[in-house]
């Protein structure tokens, strides 16, 4: 059991003196005699992380933004492309519709005809 036990310490031992400027840089206003030191360190780091999500979170909403005006941008511009499309087609089927039309109106025709009938035999 107390060979357990100096096992344990030499490796907690040897993991705090190998990592003490790992644990130095983490927790800089750590020191062995007060506790409010720990405190301010714990703060500090929940500072740390509370703009490191805010960051990320202001990250991926501009990105979120940034792609729906992309995507939207492109919609409202193949509707654009589409009604006028449709709006030249509807034009164009008009106008041809009204030239067949004219090309098929002669206004003198009945009256000719009313002419010719009534100067025949």
């Amino acid at each position: 059991m107390l060979l357990k036990l100096v096992i344990i310490a030499g490796i907690v031992i040897f993991g705090v003196t190998f990592f003490a400027s790992d644990i130095q840089t983490l927790l800089p206003n750590t020191s062995s005699i007060t506790v409010d030191s720990l405190k301010t360190d714990v703060a500090d780091l929940t500072v740390q992380a509370a703009d490191s999500v805010e960051q990320r979170f202001d990250t991926t909403v501009d990105t979120i933004k940034d792609t729906t005006d992309s995507v939207i941008t492109t919609h409202l511009n193949d509707a654009e492309s589409l009604i006028t499309d449709g709006i030249t087609n509807v034009t164009d089927s008009t106008q041809s519709a009204i030239n067949d039309r004219l090309s098929d109106f002669k206004p003198l025709e009945p009256l000719t005809n009313i002419l010719n009938n009534s100067s025949g035999p």
